[in-house]
């Protein structure tokens, strides 16, 4: 809009549009208002149907297998996947920082090849800061600011661009897993992040990621 402004004024400047003058620009170049899109947040079934897609990539591409039942929190699993990647600096990656090309990869393979619903980082944000701000067991009272400081936003730019309301979350819900219901899910991926890979395992997780 402020190129083509410019363009009126510079075209009212050289004498171009002799009817035009600078009130009438003012007055009639206005932003149009477009409504605002509604955030996509994943259901329940499409969480599970995501989680799912992980487990069986991982076990194609990592050849990892499911050990004991373990509580899920998010701390625990990366401790886990730490364990897995020492001694290198980094979780996720074979030597360095994981490039943005790689995980797009995943994401684009996680759909492609393994079922997962259609979905993008903006999505998963969108998906658990809805749940975070809907689950009364959770946060509490204080769900909308938890939320959107976790999100590292205002409350008002969480509400706008990231929440919705979810209804059907079941009362006892003292976490995501619960509210989601993926607490079996989030088992699995629990133990197969701390499953130790065998040799041959861990040569072929460096021939899958390298390919």
């Amino acid at each position: 809009m402020r190129s083509t402004a410019t363009f009126l004024y510079d075209a009212r400047r050289l004498g171009h549009t002799p009817g035009l003058d600078r009130d009438a620009i003012l007055d009639n170049l206005q932003p149009l208002k477009m409504p605002r899109p509604q955030p996509e947040f994943l259901r329940p079934p499409e969480i599970r149907e995501l989680l799912e897609a992980a487990l069986r990539h991982d076990r194609k591409t990592f050849n990892l297998t499911r050990e004991e039942k373990q509580g899920l929190s998010l701390v625990r699993l990366l401790a886990a996947m730490k364990l897995q990647s020492t001694p290198r600096e980094f979780v996720f990656g074979l030597g360095g920082e994981l490039p943005s090309s790689q995980t797009q990869a995943t994401l684009k393979r996680l759909v492609r090849d393994f079922g997962a619903p259609p979905f993008n980082w903006q999505r998963l944000r969108q998906t658990t800061a809805s749940y975070l701000v809907n689950a009364a067991g959770i946060f509490g009272a204080a769900s909308a600011y938890r939320e959107a400081r976790q999100l590292g936003h205002s409350v008002s730019v969480a509400e706008r661009h990231y929440t919705d309301v979810i209804r059907d979350i079941p009362k006892e819900a003292q976490n995501l897993e619960q509210a989601m219901r993926i607490v079996d899910l989030a088992d699995a991926i629990i133990a197969a992040a701390a499953h130790t890979p065998s040799e041959e395992s861990a040569g072929g997780t460096k021939a899958a990621v390298g390919g």
